[in-house]
């Protein structure tokens, strides 16, 4: 989870698409990511730290915040490495989803494509 110090949540929301983040982020002013910023006193950012359940900090910092050293300091915190299935290779060439007709001018249609026996849950919000 990403917790912004000092902006909006329209500017997060912008941040998040220019640089592809796709992980979920807080404001500082309207989501609440200031206060968090004083109560662990994290001083400066970008910074990687592992808090535990307990609301305890585990990590102070993760430097640098590579793939390798964030994961490495997550285990070593007690934490549990499991399986992601975003982004690997054999959806590469799937075509799972189909949003048309582009451009939307009053309804779009969403075309999910699933292997049999496989669930999905969609929720749209307006």
């Amino acid at each position: 989870m990403g917790i912004d110090k000092g902006n909006t949540n329209e500017n997060i929301i912008y941040f998040d698409s220019v640089y592809g983040i796709q992980y979920q982020n807080v404001s500082g002013n309207e989501g609440g990511g200031n206060p968090i910023h004083l109560l662990y006193e994290i001083q400066g950012t970008p910074t990687v730290i592992i808090i535990d359940p307990d609301r305890t900090i585990l990590t102070k910092q993760i430097y640098p915040p590579t793939v390798n050293s964030i994961v490495d300091s997550v285990l070593v915190a007690g934490g549990i490495q499991q399986p992601c299935l975003t982004s690997v290779s054999e959806f590469k060439n799937k075509k799972l989803l189909t949003i048309g007709p582009n451009p939307v001018k009053d309804i779009a249609y969403l075309n999910l494509n699933l292997e049999e026996g496989r669930e999905i849950e969609l929720k749209i919000f307006t």
